[in-house]
């Protein structure tokens, strides 16, 4: 098995306000699914069609699954980010790239943290609007954006992980 060095990758001020970000949409999904919790009424749209459309409807409580997977995957990825040697990498991880290497990874995971409770925070806002009929489906948009938000953060890190340091080149 390849043995990878373990550096610690001291976040940088971008780094630092991704983290922000993310803690503040955390407190913002906790905060509106209580809000909204007590004011939805008993039989709540749970899921929605490629077109927005509710095509499913269930008991209120199932908004809360959105808190509760949010907390498992912000925290379990805050943990996963204590341990980038551990990450599978398109390269061979060196002592000479490693620290450019799980620099890209760990901010690709805080990305990804950060894109999942934007998620969440904009679904449980959705489901609220649509059970009180102050819209009457999900944005037409939701699924275009977030999958092309998605794939677009992805493309940037592999880009990136695959460019050559220009210190390595010469």
């Amino acid at each position: 098995m390849e043995t990878r060095p373990k550096i610690d990758i001291e976040p940088t001020p971008f780094d630092l306000s991704i983290e922000l970000i993310g803690r503040i949409f955390f407190i913002v999904l906790l905060a509106l699914t209580a809000f909204v919790y007590f004011k939805l009424p008993d039989k709540i749209p749970t899921h929605f069609n490629f077109a927005g459309h509710p095509d499913n409807f269930g008991n209120k409580n199932v908004i809360l699954i959105f808190p509760a997977f949010a907390t498992i995957i912000y925290f379990g990825l805050t943990k996963i980010n204590h341990y980038p040697y551990l990450f599978n990498y398109l390269t061979k991880i060196t002592v000479d790239n490693a620290k450019r290497q799980y620099t890209i990874a760990t901010r690709l995971i805080r990305f990804l943290k950060v894109f999942v409770l934007m998620v969440f925070t904009f679904l449980v806002f959705s489901i609220y609007l649509t059970a009180l009929n102050m819209t009457r489906r999900l944005s037409i948009w939701f699924v275009p954006v977030t999958v092309g938000l998605l794939v677009l953060v992805l493309v940037i890190a592999i880009f990136k992980s695959l460019k050559q340091d220009s210190r390595q080149q010469s």
